[in-house]
């Protein structure tokens, strides 16, 4: 009977990351960090796959409702889909007129979390991690546009699992903010449907 030149965990591992058969794994594999799922994960993830139509469905009409709660406010921005290409709506994010607005994109955060509204940036620029900062002496006048955009995004809530009672709050909250921190009164009413 022929030797087995590596144990069956072995073999496993080097299976799992498409690895020839060697007697010893690679000293690159072996540095690096393993970032593929475990098959617990592949399992959940096949599973949530399947409601994937029905989340994508729910997420584009609370961007359709968000759409026409917000297109005629002025210090507002809402995200466009191109004919060309579907969005995911994975994510709501509105950019900010600041120079509408009388607050800055935090102090807008601030006063929807006093509103009961959670909210996030998801898109930070690179050169404003310490890491790149530091090693690179980035700056943000050396990325003008990712550094401007940073300042004036906004995600709001985009989950599937918002009933319209959440998503009617979360309009109200943005439209209550805009009306009241507008440096010109926009010419819509807070009271306007939404709908």
């Amino acid at each position: 009977m022929a030797s087995v030149p590596w144990s069956f965990p072995t073999s496993m591992l080097m299976m799992k990351h498409a690895l020839t058969a060697q007697k010893s794994l690679p000293r690159k594999s072996q540095k690096q960090g393993l970032y593929n799922m475990t098959d617990m994960q592949a399992a959940i993830g096949l599973h949530q796959l399947r409601k994937l139509p029905r989340f994508h469905a729910r997420r584009k009409a609370i961007a359709e409702r968000y759409h026409r709660a917000f297109r005629e406010f002025g210090e507002l921005e809402a995200p466009t889909e191109r004919d060309w290409a579907g969005h995911a709506w994975h994510l709501y994010v509105l950019r900010l007129n600041l120079d509408r607005l009388s607050l800055s994109r935090d102090a807008f955060i601030g006063e929807l979390r006093a509103r009961n509204i959670g909210t996030s940036v998801h898109f930070i620029p690179v050169h404003r991690f310490s890491y790149y900062r530091d090693r690179y002496r980035y700056s943000a006048a050396d990325f003008p546009v990712a550094s401007r955009e940073f300042e004036r995004i906004v995600s709001l809530p985009c989950s599937p699992h918002m009933t319209d009672d959440d998503v009617e709050d979360v309009i109200v909250a943005v439209r209550s903010v805009i009306e009241e921190m507008a440096i010109s009164p926009s010419a819509v009413a807070l009271s306007a449907p939404s709908t």
